[in-house]
C-alpha cells in the first residue's frame, strides 16, 4: 500500500456547514469541561439551549408564513439554523 495524492472537491457549503457543526461542538465542550470544574450547571446550559433552539425554530415558522418579514432588522441579527439544529 503506498501513499498518493488525490484530488476531491468540496462545496463551500459543506465546508460552513463541517465549520459550524465543530463550533457547536467545541461550545458543548468547552461548557462540559467548566461543569466539570465546578464552575458551571451543565444542566442549567443545556435547557438554556433547548429553549434558544426552540424560540429560533418558532421564529423560522413565523417566517415561514409571513407573519414576520424578514426586513424588520432585529431578525436579521440570527444567523440560520445550523445543521446539527
Amino acid at each position: 500500500m503506498t501513499w498518493t495524492r488525490e484530488a476531491v472537491k468540496i462545496s463551500d457549503g459543506y465546508l460552513a456547514s463541517v465549520h459550524y457543526t465543530a463550533s457547536v461542538i467545541k461550545r458543548y465542550l468547552v461548557l462540559l469541561i467548566q461543569c466539570l470544574a465546578g464552575n458551571s450547571c451543565w444542566e442549567g446550559n443545556y435547557q438554556e439551549d433547548k429553549e434558544i433552539r426552540k424560540n429560533r425554530k418558532f421564529i423560522a415558522e413565523l417566517k415561514a408564513t409571513g407573519i414576520v418579514v424578514e426586513g424588520n432588522g432585529w431578525l436579521d441579527a440570527f444567523p440560520p439554523l445550523g445543521p446539527v439544529e
